[in-house]
Formats: C-alpha cells, structure tokens, sequence
C-alpha cells in the first residue's frame, strides 16, 4: 500500500523489485486511486482510516478473504525485494 505522491517512486521500486523474484504470484497494489473500492475502506471510521499503518491490515484481511488466499506478503512502499522468499513460500 502506497498513499501518497512522496511514496511512488519508493512504491514502483518495490513492486518492481517483488515482481522480478515472484512474477507468478499476484500482486495487489493499493494506493489512492482504488482505497476506495475496499469495503473496509468504504464501511470505516475516519479515525481509523488516517491510520494507514493500522489500516492496511483490513485490507490485507479482505484480499485474503476475497481471493481466498492461505498466505499473503504484505510489503510496504519502501521494502525492496532482493531474492525470492522461498522460506515463506515453502514453509507452510
């Protein structure tokens, strides 16, 4: 989750960089142009929503629950990826 326009340039860093050691996995990129779309989002409290440190596990809950998803990797704006995560892939 990337909110706001001091973080793209950091937020297209890590999406690269996650994609070029996973590019078979999915990608949810969240930033102000679809928060909004989030039912968590949509049905929140403003305090919580200002929260964006907080906030984001609701939505990482409702990716999980709408994908179906048993594991998810929930990256900030600044996390680079420099390998594949092959620990949490294969461990279960």
């Amino acid at each position: 989750m990337s909110i706001g326009e001091e973080f793209k340039k950091l937020s297209t860093c890590a999406v690269n960089s996650f994609k070029k050691f996973h590019p078979d996995i999915n990608l949810h990129y969240v930033d102000e142009t679809n928060i909004d779309s989030f039912e968590c989002y949509k049905n929140c409290d403003s305090d919580l929503k200002n929260h964006v440190g907080i906030f984001r596990f609701n939505i990482a809950a409702e990716i999980m629950e709408t994908h179906g998803y048993d594991k998810f990797i929930m990256l900030g704006g600044d996390t680079i990826t420099c390998a594949v995560l092959d620990d949490f892939l294969d461990d279960n």
